[in-house]
């Protein structure tokens, strides 16, 4: 079956969450050290607890002021030339907090209006999985999820998952 609807991820994919992040602990990139290399749980590779490490996500304005990867608007142009605008959307798991939801949605809302309406928070993005379906995410459990539902998915090369090599 061909694709008909692409899911674009959000925190990896679009918006630059890692780094980030690390801006807001005040820490160097992890991933600069080679054995952190494909492993996507932060408390693997931050030496503080989780509650720490996540503490700057309960900030409505921390996910607001991520910028866009590089990558970002090439993803979103291939997916419209791929299915057409009306046949994409942003689908995030973001962090279960409304300072999460509000924040993700006005940074939605600021670098790409137009799909604002086509937003998705869900905790579980394999609920939305099925043939013709299309996730485009950096984390290979939901990757692994979504194909085990049915759908295709494409694993974006990051540094905290599998595909890390083939990107450098």
């Amino acid at each position: 079956m061909s694709i008909q609807t692409i899911f674009l991820d959000v925190d990896g994919v679009l918006a630059d969450f890692h780094n980030s992040l690390y801006a807001s602990l005040f820490i160097d990139d992890p991933y600069k050290n080679p054995a952190c290399l494909g492993e996507y749980r932060l408390e693997k590779v931050i030496d503080l607890p989780r509650e720490e490490i996540l503490r700057p996500c309960s900030d409505e304005e921390f996910w607001e002021w991520i910028p866009k990867t590089p990558d970002a608007d090439d993803f979103i142009q291939r997916a419209e030339r791929e299915v057409g605008r009306e046949n994409v959307y942003f689908l995030t798991a973001s962090i279960m907090s409304a300072a999460a939801y509000g924040g993700r949605a006005r940074w939605v809302k600021e670098h790409y209006p137009q799909y604002f309406p086509r937003l998705i928070i869900s905790p579980e993005k394999h609920w939305l999985a099925a043939p013709g379906r299309l996730l485009v995410d950096d984390c290979d459990d939901n990757v692994n999820a979504w194909r085990a539902s049915g759908g295709d998915a494409i694993l974006v090369p990051r540094p905290w998952n599998s595909k890390y090599a083939r990107k450098q």
